[in-house]
């Protein structure tokens, strides 16, 4: 125990708990008051749902009514016409207690409405957008607040404690809790084998069991340290400065489909810990295990994200693997936190103990034996010696950095993790495109058969029987036209099966046209519906048009997906009994294994993300020459200036991650290339234009009907290559960024976590207090693929973010920021000197008075 406390100590001493402790109270302080500030239209929002339901409710009694007076000895109008006259009663009653702010009120009347809604439903009536499996679930809830005496509340804006804690919860002890104590806690073993004070420390009368144990022990204290700060500031805060009351009881559905419950949301809180702390057992027990057979801490990190990124994704994709005797399945916090509470979850407690404890006894084991180096730590110097290359001293310096990182081998080792990451994501990639497009053909060919066999045998024998009578002219001629487009529809299909068994897929993109035009509701009769523009959105629909017509114009291929190209004003106005919104854009999504598409699906996914590695190795700065080696003293004996080395450093790590983001997505192009072909330049890609670029007089692109947004078409190689452009100087800005904090702060970790805050404060800045300036501002661009295809643009209605501007921007607040460090630099040089100027001729005064005096 003395060596965790000492191991606690020395955290402490590192200010680690302090940014911990100021990372969590600066999100949970912004949700509060985020939440705070939208708290006064509470009630406004509430009234709002409450007078969509009684509009629906009015216009079903206005009908009942008529169909009453048609048919006045229909018991069942009776009925139904009784329940919406008590439904509205309620209302009234619903609406009154939020007139009066009376929110411990509302559940009552509430579970007023839901019970006469559902008998309303049961007895054969309609509700718009209300299904009853998801009318029983509001009932439930409904049932628990009243159970347990609870008011209502305002779960898009919360203020209450056990809902602050709950959305600190499900970012903190998640995946993001996990990367954060990777980075704060994970390198424990590793700098001190990289420092050598790894020596120091099994030289001490302690065993390297004790020794990694304690470790092990420091880490653990370190995550649960973690979950009492996220629980302990999600209490105090709200109960500070909003006085609401902490109800434990409070009801959290959890499950997924049909299968759902209800559980109080101190055992959410409490499963979610108890599924973090497991995880967080087997992350340090990896971490220690790599970490002894690494000796650099950026490595260990590296292997120790990749390696659980794999894991990670496998682990998705094979649902059998998603068991407690997998370790990566662990990781899926997201997901087994909303899973039922079962007599099943004690495994993950066993499991987590076996796979930590196997872990650290290997890494005992390893930690025995000699780790003889293999590798010579004599080096030959570069160009025999002859170091000094330039006649100018900035170049001189650039090219010391520049071999500085070749001899410590991390820029070569970091690029081989990436590219050996690329290969088995082009696996990954190539077997989900193939087994999308087999799908995607064996589907056409079961409507094919479907058709061939019931639907228009079906139709025709409609159209033959006897319903061709005046009075059913009408209906025939609807039936004709339905068995009309049924049989082209059919055609199609053949069509596209036939042409894609010889790889002719223009056939397929007819058939696709042909569906989203009955999807537009250019087929639709008075009876039977095809229109998908309630469900989906017109946005979407039209978009979807516009993708179809432009591959039918140019003659490109398609990428084998549904039909529709999902936007982000897409609706989903109900649910499907046979598929779900999730279900709907996954089977959306476009997949292709092609070199060009390849880099579309890696910035769509936000790959370049992952570039945050590069700042990491390239933005310390001067902090890197302050560790135990101190090697900044080093550099002042040469005769080179600060200024010099500032400039230098930015210059080279600049350079350098433009050289390594460049080899990066040619290795995907290649790759990808080599998979699936080169791809298609002029692949169409959707761009969102906001509502002043619409209403402008000279816009040319396309705006559906009812929406004042619009949007138009350019190519993927456009769009790719924008990105390349836009991501590179987003990054070279927070290299530059950190370099420059590095000025001021002596730790590399300090720095880091301070270019995290200021990062992230200056986006929430940017996109929520001051949207009508943000194009002004660099941090705004810190989310590319959204500025390059103008989705913040739209969101901010202001048609200035876009590229050109983010161009600009960024590089003009880069070049200030170089130039704010070289005068920083140039000022503090011009004191120091004329403090040496001025002890020189203090001291040689003294020297004169004293040979005078002699």
């Amino acid at each position: 125990m003395k060596f965790v406390s000492f191991e606690l100590k020395k955290l402490m001493r590192q200010k680690k708990f302090f940014w911990l402790f100021f990372i969590v109270i600066l999100f949970t302080c912004t949700i509060f008051l985020f939440n705070y500030l939208n708290y006064s239209q509470m009630k406004d929002r509430a009234y709002i749902e409450v007078q969509k339901l009684e509009e629906e409710t009015r216009s079903l009694q206005t009908q009942i009514i008529e169909d009453t007076k048609t048919n006045p000895k229909d018991k069942k109008n009776a009925e139904q016409l009784s329940l919406t006259q008590n439904m509205l009663g309620s209302i009234f009653e619903w609406k009154v207690s939020i007139s009066e702010k009376e929110w411990n009120t509302i559940p009552e009347h509430e579970g007023k409405f839901l019970s006469h809604l559902y008998q309303f439903i049961i007895n054969g009536g309609q509700f718009k957008d209300v299904q009853l499996e998801e009318l029983e679930v509001k009932i439930n809830k409904n049932a628990w607040i009243q159970k347990h005496n609870l008011s209502y509340e305002d779960e898009e804006y919360p203020l209450s404690p056990h809902l602050i804690i709950k959305e600190s919860t499900l970012v903190f002890l998640g995946i993001s809790g996990l990367v954060l104590l990777i980075l704060f806690f994970g390198s424990s073993i590793s700098m001190e084998k990289e420092q050598n004070t790894w020596s120091t420390l099994v030289s001490q009368p302690i065993s390297k069991s004790q020794l990694l144990i304690g470790k092990y022990i420091s880490q653990l204290l370190s995550s649960i340290v973690l979950i009492l700060v996220v629980i302990g500031f999600g209490i105090l805060i709200p109960l500070l400065f909003q006085q609401q009351p902490l109800s434990i009881h409070y009801p959290q559905l959890v499950g997924e489909g049909n299968n759902v419950t209800f559980i109080p949301i101190y055992i959410f809180i409490a499963r979610a810990i108890m599924f973090f702390i497991c995880a967080n057992a087997i992350l340090f027990s990896l971490i220690s295990l790599i970490s002894m057979l690494t000796n650099n801490t950026f490595i260990s990190l590296i292997l120790t994200s990749f390696l659980l990124l794999f894991g990670y994704i496998f682990t998705d994709l094979i649902n059998i693997l998603q068991e407690p005797y997998n370790p990566f399945h662990f990781f899926q916090l997201s997901n087994l936190v909303m899973t039922i509470p079962s007599k099943g979850d004690f495994l993950y407690i066993i499991g987590a103990i076996t796979w930590s404890s196997g872990l650290l006894i290997w890494t005992i084991l390893i930690s025995k034996k000699d780790m003889k180096q293999k590798v010579s730590v004599i080096h030959s110097p570069f160009n025999g010696g002859k170091t000094q290359l330039y006649s100018k001293q900035l170049l001189n310096f650039i090219n010391f950095e520049w071999r500085k990182l070749i001899r410590k081998g991390l820029l070569f080792q970091v690029l081989s993790v990436f590219t050996v990451f690329i290969i088995l994501g082009s696996f990954l990639l190539t077997h989900a495109t193939n087994e999308k497009r087999e799908n995607y053909i064996s589907e056409l060919e079961e409507r094919a058969k479907d058709y061939e066999a019931e639907r228009i045998p079906s139709l025709k024998e409609m159209v033959n029987s006897n319903v061709t009578e005046q009075s059913h002219g009408e209906f025939s001629q609807e039936l004709n036209t339905i068995l009309q487009n049924e049989e082209e529809r059919l055609k199609k299909i053949k069509k596209s099966i036939e042409g894609y068994s010889k790889d002719n897929l223009k056939p397929l993109l007819d058939y696709q046209l042909f569906e989203l035009q009955a999807a537009n509701g250019e087929f639709d009769s008075s009876r039977f519906i095809q229109s998908q523009v309630k469900q989906l959105g017109q946005f979407t629909i039209d978009a979807s048009l516009a993708e179809k017509r432009w591959l039918i114009d140019n003659q490109v291929d398609p990428v084998f997906s549904g039909i529709y190209n999902p936007t982000i004003f897409m609706n989903w106005t109900f649910e499907q009994k046979e598929q779900t919104k999730e279900e709907w854009i996954e089977q959306n999504k476009k997949i292709d294994n092609s070199g060009l598409f390849s880099l579309y699906y890696y910035l769509e996914q936000n790959f370049y993300y992952v570039m945050v590695v590069f700042v990491f190795l390239l933005g310390s700065g001067f902090t890197i020459e302050r560790n135990k080696r101190y090697t900044i003293n080093f550099l002042r004996t040469q005769p080179i200036s600060a200024k010099h080395i500032y400039l230098g450093k930015i210059i080279s790590s600049s350079i350098i991650f433009f050289l390594s983001w460049t080899i990066l997505l040619f290795i995907i192009l290649l790759v990808g290339t080599i998979a699936g072909g080169i791809g298609n330049w002029y692949y169409p890609v959707i761009y969102y234009d906001s509502v002043a670029e619409v209403i402008s007089s000279n816009y040319s692109g396309h705006s559906p009907v009812g929406w004042n947004t619009g949007f138009h078409l350019d190519t993927m190689g456009n769009y790719v290559m924008s990105n390349y452009l836009l991501i590179s100087l987003v990054f070279v800005f927070l290299i530059v960024l950190s370099i420059f904090i590095s000025l001021f702060l002596k730790n590399t970790f300090s720095v880091f976590a301070v270019s995290g805050i200021i990062t992230v404060l200056g986006l929430v800045f940017s996109s929520k207090m001051m949207p009508s300036i943000a194009h002004l501002l660099p941090f705004i661009y810190l989310t590319p693929t959204k500025i390059i295809n103008g989705e913040i643009s739209v969101k901010l209605n202001n048609p200035y973010v876009d590229l050109t501007t983010g161009i600009l921007i960024l590089t003009t607040s880069t070049l200030l920021i170089v130039l704010l460090g070289y005068l920083i630099l140039k000022k503090k040089t011009n004191i120091k000197t004329k403090l040496t100027k001025s002890d020189s001729n203090s001291q040689n005064n003294k020297i004169g008075r004293s040979i005078i005096k002699r």
